[in-house]
């Protein structure tokens, strides 16, 4: 098989690096399964593979297959069939739990510079929907805080994007900068010229999860589906929500927005028919529950609701809480 020649033609195609060598990867595990690369051959080939991988894993050589038959104009590979794949819904972290993931104060016997490094790592994860790779490749020339944004250079698609600093963590992440000695914002503490290692990220992430008792398998991925989510659940602009999760086809980002319980209430609420049907009494304790959950995670704020059901009055005020800390003695 001609793997220089197909590397080349993938490069010319525009696929990812990443891509390119996951595709080298499993052509070369088909060249040295197969005898000969025909329509017979491959098909048992796969046959072969349904029987110890997933259809998600034997799609895997269906697509390879079939870009190496684009590569050599061969027309039976277009009647390779993908498997149909069965998605598990995704585990999300709630907004609470990540607040409290993000904020959590080292223990006893922690090294101070280490939990403040992974701290800093997890709020851009957090509020940024990047993916950890991306996050852990950032140096300190990424970080533009005239506009605060900053930009991923390179990332699985192959394409780098500007993501906006969130305002919680601006400060945050200033301070960081100021105190660090390399160009690499998690650099190593064994090298500071390599960054830490996937394996010290997931040893934090998991001792983070069990210091605050969640059980649900989560990973650190979650943080960046459940940021994504949560946008969809907010009826963000799809293409900007792709720009924000680099995300190249619209169909990637659509998954998130289907089976979304909040979207499809939202939606049914709007129907005309539905709306005419409910005593006005209904609709103001709609709007009253909307109301609710627009302010459900900022305690900050004071709202005050008083329901008078036999009046049918609804009474609502608001009021900024007073900071203990910022009064003066």
């Amino acid at each position: 098989m001609d793997l220089a020649g197909f590397e080349l033609y993938m490069t010319r195609a525009g696929l990812a690096k990443s891509t390119t060598r996951n595709y080298l990867d499993l052509i070369k595990v088909v060249s040295r399964e197969v005898d000969s690369f025909d329509e017979k051959t491959i098909d048992v080939f796969l046959a072969g593979k349904i029987h110890s991988l997933s259809n998600a894993g034997v799609n895997k050589y269906v697509k390879v297959i079939r870009k190496y038959c684009g590569f050599k104009e061969i027309e039976w590979g277009k009647r390779v069939k993908e498997l149909r794949e069965y998605r598990k819904p995704r585990v999300l972290i709630t907004d609470a739990e990540i607040e409290d993931f993000v904020n959590l104060d080292p223990e006893d016997g922690d090294n101070p510079d280490s939990h403040r490094k992974f701290t800093i790592f997890w709020k851009l994860l957090a509020y940024s929907g990047a993916r950890p790779k991306e996050i852990l490749s950032l140096t300190t020339n990424d970080f533009d805080f005239v506009n605060n944004v900053f930009f991923i250079q390179t990332s699985k698609t192959g394409d780098g994007r500007t993501i906006p600093i969130s305002t919680p963590i601006i400060n945050d992440v200033k301070e960081y900068l100021d105190i660090l000695k390399t160009s690499l914002l998690f650099p190593s503490p064994c090298n500071t010229l390599n960054v830490i290692s996937h394996a010290s990220v997931l040893k934090n992430f998991y001792k983070r999860k069990k210091r605050l008792g969640i059980n649900r398998d989560i990973k650190p991925y979650s943080l960046r589906h459940s940021y994504i989510t949560r946008l969809a659940d907010e009826d963000v602009n799809i293409f900007a929500l792709m720009d924000l999760a680099g995300h190249k086809k619209a169909s990637t980002t659509q998954r998130y927005y289907h089976g979304s319980i909040k979207a499809m209430r939202r939606a049914i609420e709007k129907d005309p028919l539905m709306q005419r049907s409910m005593k006005p009494w209904t609709i103001i304790l709609k709007f009253v529950e909307i109301f609710n959950d627009f302010f459900r995670s900022d305690s900050r704020i004071q709202k005050i609701v008083e329901i008078d059901e036999e009046t049918q009055e609804v009474t609502i005020r608001l009021k900024v809480k007073e900071d203990p800390e910022s009064k003066t003695p």
